[in-house]
């Protein structure tokens, strides 16, 4: 295996037309495939077509555009195709880059990270390729041997930069999805604002009719699943730049669990949600990111348990720690991914072929947030069976009586006759 600081040098053998089979297979071998071809739409129909250098006619052209096609509407595909002759079936693994272009792995089995890092130098790729393409169209063999070895150095510079301009990248990434949060932030706050007056007026007037109730209720879903994700994006800048706060005071993740599964409920029509807890079970932390870590435990435990089934909330006390899980009866987690749940943007490999959508930063904020409180978080699953979730934090030590838990009565309440001497100070 090649080493992992020599993936731009590879990339950049690839500006070279003469010897572009040669750096495609020594690639694909470093991503853990045996070949590699890269696509990029031609604008003038509107088609992925394969970059100059790669094989420009394909055994069984449906199969390959059929491939390409689903490629293009899920983002990741994996299926079989013809290569290098009809006879001969392989493995076949596409990802599409930010700019449309497509990068196909042909055998083996393609490791998931080293790929999603080459997808993102894939587009200055394609857009030398689409340089070569232009010129051998406008000018010819002659003018198109110039212009690659142009684009050739060009390239083989800028790919040089990146290896040291890598960090500054991700800034500049992590930058852009901060702003453009706050730009979807005051749209979808007053797009909200409205649908709960269109809401409060619909219900005391009486007039709309089923379809356009359920209409409304599919708006307000949706509203609020998009309020999420931009408030998942905020979170995440929030962390990379190291200003994420965490406000701690006393509070009962019984209490906690129990709003929480009251809330999601009656929205709910595959699943159930059971809570189980003996009395409260008191922790130092932040109510709102606590708060943030079940719904997006619970979240998932709907997502991923797509034909429904019971989803067990339990809060309980295990040694010094408070403990809160989520258990679901979903598609469950293999055991290769396990390792990598909690790492930004990333995904388990069989929730793909399901057409299960999502960013993959809703477990690394909740990694992040409950490692800011000083606790844990630990999965267990079995696939097809089902996956548990448990949030373990510490006890606060000084309270001095628990009384039994009262559902009916406020948080505040619950809090109030939960402690008997007064709260201490927030600390960071």
């Amino acid at each position: 295996m090649l080493p992992r600081v020599s993936i731009a040098t590879l990339v950049s053998k690839l500006a070279n037309p003469a010897r572009r089979s040669e750096a495609a297979r020594d690639l694909a071998v470093y991503l853990g495939a045996e070949d590699l071809i890269i696509f990029i739409k031609d604008p003038e129909i509107d088609l992925l077509l394969p970059a100059p250098g790669f094989p420009q006619t394909l055994p069984a052209g449906r199969v390959w555009r059929a491939f390409l096609v689903e490629c293009a509407r899920v983002r990741h595909h994996n299926g079989q195709l013809p290569f290098p002759d009809e006879r001969t079936l392989r493995t076949a693994t596409g990802v599409v880059a930010d700019d449309g272009s497509l990068l196909v792995l042909l055998g083996g089995i393609p490791d998931v990270t080293l790929v999603t890092e080459v997808s993102t130098l894939v587009p200055l790729l394609a857009a030398a390729f689409r340089g070569e393409r232009a010129v051998a169209i406008a000018e010819g063999q002659v003018q198109l041997a110039h212009q690659s070895a142009t684009q050739a150095r060009v390239l083989a510079n800028a790919l040089d930069l990146v290896r040291h301009e890598l960090q500054r990248a991700l800034h500049a990434r992590d930058e852009f999805l901060s702003i453009a949060a706050h730009e979807l932030k005051t749209p979808l706050t007053s797009l909200l604002g409205y649908l709960q007056v269109f809401k409060r007026r619909a219900a005391r007037e009486g007039h709309m009719n089923e379809r356009d109730h359920a209409t409304l209720l599919t708006i307000d879903l949706q509203a609020h699943r998009l309020h999420k994700m931009v408030n998942d994006l905020f979170d995440l800048s929030r962390i990379e730049t190291g200003i994420l706060t965490i406000e701690r005071r006393p509070l009962d993740l019984t209490l906690l669990c129990k709003r929480l599964t009251d809330e999601v409920q009656p929205v709910l029509e595959k699943h159930s949600v059971a809570l189980q807890a003996d009395g409260p079970v008191l922790v130092e932390g932040d109510d709102t990111r606590l708060e943030q870590v079940l719904q997006n435990l619970l979240d998932n435990a709907i997502k991923y348990s797509p034909e429904g089934g019971e989803i067990v909330v339990e809060v309980a006390r295990r040694d010094e720690h408070g403990c809160m899980s989520v258990s679901d009866q979903g598609i469950g987690i293999p055991e290769a991914s396990r390792s990598k749940l909690f790492e930004r943007f990333y995904r388990a490999g069989n929730v793909e072929s399901r057409s299960i959508t999502g960013l993959g930063i809703g477990l690394f904020l909740v990694h992040e947030i409950v490692t800011s409180h000083g606790g844990t978080v630990e999965v267990t699953s079995q696939v097809g069976r089902g996956s548990t979730f448990t949030v373990c934090l510490p006890l606060l030590h000084n309270t001095v009586t628990l009384h039994p838990l009262d559902f009916s009565a406020s948080p505040a309440q619950q809090m109030s006759s939960s402690m008997s001497q007064p709260k201490p100070s927030p600390t960071r």
